[in-house]
């Protein structure tokens, strides 16, 4: 069963084991430098800046993440928000853009089955050819508009 954060919808816990391969694959992204490692270098008067991934969704081989730096300044915080899909293809990790941002978030608040919003997002509903159709974006075997 997937727990998901009520005010996010992030994935908090999952005894699914495509959520346990997912933490690796992140761990895989952040070890070879595709993803700075998460930090937190913030002062006693709340100045500073931090930086955390949060998984949104898994399937067989990907996952989805959100990639939050957060600026901390006397004026308050300033988050920006980008997603990510990872691709896990042997020994190797792609990241991806991830489109429709919005309706990510969304998703992810309506506590979805696993897969869900990358099935959304990349209009596939098959996660095995999801995984190839972006490995083909990625090697440029077909046009990054076609698959997502």
């Amino acid at each position: 069963m997937t727990e998901r954060s009520r005010q996010y919808g992030e994935i908090v816990s999952s005894d699914n084991r495509y959520y346990r391969s997912g933490q690796k694959i992140l761990s895989t992204a952040i070890r070879k430098g595709l993803l700075e490692s998460p930090y937190c270098n913030v002062d006693g008067k709340h100045r500073g800046s931090a930086l955390n991934h949060d998984i949104y969704d898994i399937a067989p081989g990907l996952i989805l993440i959100q990639r939050r730096y957060s600026s901390c300044t006397k004026y308050g915080n300033s988050p920006k928000k980008d997603y990510f899909m990872l691709l896990n293809i042997g020994k190797k990790v792609i990241k991806i853009d991830a489109p429709k941002k919005m309706s990510i978030v969304r998703m992810a608040k309506k506590n979805p089955r696993d897969g869900d919003i990358i099935k959304h997002i990349t209009g596939e509903k098959n996660p095995k050819r999801i995984l190839a159709g972006l490995v083909a974006v990625r090697m440029g075997v077909i046009p990054r508009r076609e698959v997502i």
